[in-house]
């Protein structure tokens, strides 16, 4: 990432970091789709404590639900603002014993943690859509010699072509913003305050990404019914709509919709 790239970077997330959660975290929205991700993810934490590192942790949700089941995280951010909050909520919940959290990029994990030292790393909602694939391909390396033989990659994405998208923008009469997902080009992604650099991602390129030193073991759509956080302003006056659409989400988690999804879950595994 070049250095004024990094720098906005950097300063959009911060901006956020204050208002992150009332704007995606604790909205109807934001709570199913996060729901769906600790369905899944619950299918592969052991009944033993797990170290996990968690990537772009955001304002550290994830974390605190990850260490009260009893696991170990290092949560990890670029923004300095978002590890303030995500160090709050971990006093909030006196969960220091089980969770630390630090200001590091993906560029600087390798150099900042032992290797071969972590059972598992988390990424959710879109942190590996901020780089690019070089970027992404060099992350995968850096990732392969963090984890210990077994271990695993569970990442959530944002896909190559929602349909929730798709449709909104055509109805909205905006073809290009349509199909701006599957373009293949980055994207200037609207942040509730600032812009962020985007690429998207489809299941079949993180398995590419990722081979051949992972396996994909699963992979379903986060996001198929539910639809985009951004239309939870909308969704907010249909509560039984949306109750609806979640229940539908839970009954046809099948993996092949992943790639028209808002966001789909992938996990890999290491091979040796």
């Amino acid at each position: 990432m070049e250095e004024k790239n990094k720098s906005d970077f950097i300063s959009s997330f911060d901006e956020e970091a204050a208002s992150y959660d009332l704007d995606f975290t604790y909205t109807a929205v934001g709570k199913m789709q996060r729901q769906r991700v600790y369905h899944f993810l619950e299918k592969t934490l052991a009944s033993k404590p797990l170290r996990i590192l968690e990537i772009n942790c955001g304002t550290g949700e994830d974390a605190t639900w990850l260490a009260r089941r009893g696991n170990r995280v290092t949560a990890t951010d670029l923004s300095v603002r978002m590890i303030e909050v995500t160090k709050s909520k971990i006093e909030k919940h006196q969960l220091q014993h089980l969770v630390t959290a630090h200001v590091c990029s993906f560029s600087q994990l390798k150099e900042n943690f032992p290797l071969h030292s972590f059972d598992l790393v988390f990424s959710n909602f879109g942190g590996l859509n901020c780089i690019d694939s070089n970027e992404l391909k060099t992350l995968t390396s850096d990732l392969e010699v963090l984890l210990k033989p077994g271990g695993r990659v569970i990442a959530i994405i944002m896909s190559t072509r929602c349909w929730w998208e798709r449709f909104y923008f055509l109805w909205k009469g905006k073809k290009k913003e349509a199909g701006r997902r599957s373009a293949g080009n980055v994207v200037n992604a609207k942040l509730e305050h600032g812009m962020q650099s985007t690429w998207y991602y489809s299941p079949a390129d993180i398995g590419r990404f990722f081979s051949p030193a992972f396996k994909v073991v699963r992979k379903a759509p986060i996001g198929y019914f539910i639809p985009p956080s951004y239309l939870d302003p909308f969704f907010m006056r249909k509560k039984t709509g949306l109750k609806i659409l979640y229940e539908l989400e839970s009954v046809f988690p099948f993996s092949f919709l992943s790639n028209a999804a808002d966001h789909f879950y992938i996990e890999l595994k290491k091979i040796s």
